[in-house]
């Protein structure tokens, strides 16, 4: 049964295994690269926060300055890694949430 893109929280690598997990925390695995996935989905609503994750607007709750000008993410639901968004790309994630 197909779900939605927008019903999506995030998408990640774990172990050379692409998964997506749904805001009602339904984890769904996927048989693509997140690259594929990130050119598929709308960069107005996604953002490609490190190697690893590709993260809802939605499911974002707080962005909190980090150690050496990072920035770590808190979603819903809970990852199971954390969310760091490296310093270069801080401030291009910061326009992207505000717009």
């Amino acid at each position: 049964m197909p779900v939605p893109v927008s019903d999506f929280a995030y998408f990640y690598i774990k172990n050379g295994i692409v998964s997506g997990m749904t805001i009602k925390q339904g984890k769904y695995t996927i048989d693509q690269k997140l690259d594929s996935i990130e050119e598929q989905i709308d960069p107005e609503n996604f953002y490609r926060v490190n190697r690893q994750y590709i993260v809802s607007r939605k499911a974002i709750k707080e962005a909190i300055h980090y150690f050496n000008g990072r920035l770590k993410l808190k979603v819903t639901p809970t990852p199971p890694d954390e969310l760091l968004i490296s310093k270069a790309k801080a401030p291009h994630f910061k326009n992207w949430l505000s717009g």
